[in-house]
């Protein structure tokens, strides 16, 4: 049985810790773009580690959000909702190769064996991972989530006035909104920096092969620098953006202040691209044992100036800031009301956007 399988055009709701980011796209000749964006800050306390503590007062802004949108009006109540990573149980597990009418009772029995919940207190969703070759295993990328969890987010958004169509976990709305045409022949790391959090995911072929989160967050900087220079937060986020790790500025004060933060990340980010080396060596299928390709960086905190350049030094790996549109842009002449740098902090809502109008993510119950 299908969870809230509602299959209509929708638009995407991103919910996180401190912010509501929204986004209807429209599909016109074979193009898509934006007919509806705004966003709200979430005051603290509403929402915390991903957990509704106050589901009236987020209905209530988002209500008033989605009633005051910064470019033109919502044209459906019908809405692809954001879930928490940091609440789910997300993993690639194998079982034996069955065909694909016995699929979904296969991964049924599987679910308890790999959730340290009982199969009633879940609702879980499945995708078949691709691989090369001949194999007598089926290697598949299960994500469950508690009810409880999911259940209040439902609550929120019916309360909102509006109808949710579908509930997405954020590491798969990302991977909607970055990866091109959903597809990379080598590994890819994402790094998703947000307001409170930091998330890392493992994109390869066709499906998310890993996913962790750290709490070194995008505040953080920006709480250091004002800290630092004794000055207020948006003058430190204004020289974040502006000047970040510049050695040139007062002599690399900036580099110098953040050293902390810096190590840290560096270090979560090199152990997590070792622990998916070492563990795909333990694998058989020769097509995942392949080095880390690219890796992307998105969120607010992709806005730092200079990163990038700081996170390939420290890893040898390519590294670029992400490109929100590159699923969507592709009449040239078409420019998005939304500008890139703030598109960034869109990435998960962008996601969320698409699947609503092209492919629909379901939990199962």
């Amino acid at each position: 049985m299908e969870f809230l399988s509602l299959r209509e055009k929708s638009f995407g709701l991103d919910l996180s810790d401190l912010s509501l980011k929204f986004i209807e796209f429209k599909e016109k000749n074979n193009n898509i773009f934006i007919n509806s964006f705004g966003e709200r800050n979430i005051p603290q306390g509403i929402i915390s580690e991903g957990k509704i503590l106050d589901v009236e007062r987020l209905a209530n802004i988002v209500k008033d959000a989605i009633s005051n949108p910064y470019y033109n009006k919502l044209s459906t109540k019908y809405v692809v909702c954001s879930l928490p990573e940091e609440k789910a149980f997300v993993q690639v597990i194998s079982i034996p190769k069955v065909s694909d009418e016995d699929l979904e009772k296969a991964v049924t029995l599987e679910v308890e064996n790999y959730v340290p919940l009982p199969i009633s207190e879940v609702y879980f969703n499945y995708q078949k991972i691709d691989i090369l070759g001949k194999s007598n295993h089926i290697d598949i990328l299960l994500s469950a989530v508690p009810k409880d969890i999911v259940e209040v987010y439902a609550q929120t958004i019916s309360l909102a006035g509006l109808i949710p169509s579908s509930f997405v976990l954020e590491t798969e709305a990302i991977v909607k909104a970055v990866i091109e045409n959903n597809f990379s022949q080598k590994p890819v790391v994402i790094i998703d920096i947000g307001a409170t959090r930091t998330s890392f995911i493992i994109f390869h072929k066709n499906a998310i092969r890993f996913s962790s989160s750290i709490s070194i967050s995008a505040n953080d900087f920006t709480k250091q620098i004002a800290s630092y220079f004794k000055i207020s937060l948006q003058e430190a986020e204004k020289i974040k953006i502006e000047k970040g790790l510049d050695k040139e500025y007062k002599s690399g004060a900036l580099i110098k202040c953040c050293s902390d933060i810096l190590e840290k990340f560096s270090y979560e980010t090199i152990k997590l691209i070792s622990y998916y080396t070492s563990h795909s060596k333990d694998k058989h299928e020769a097509d995942i044992q392949e080095r880390v390709d690219k890796i992307i960086i998105c969120g607010g905190g992709a806005l730092l100036k200079g990163f990038p350049e700081y996170v390939y030094y420290k890893t040898g790996i390519k590294t670029e800031v992400a490109n929100p549109w590159i699923n969507i842009m592709k009449d040239d002449n078409y420019i998005p009301p939304i500008p890139f740098e703030k598109s960034l902090s869109f990435t998960t809502a962008i996601g969320l956007g698409l699947i609503g109008i092209k492919n629909p993510v379901f939990y199962n119950i």
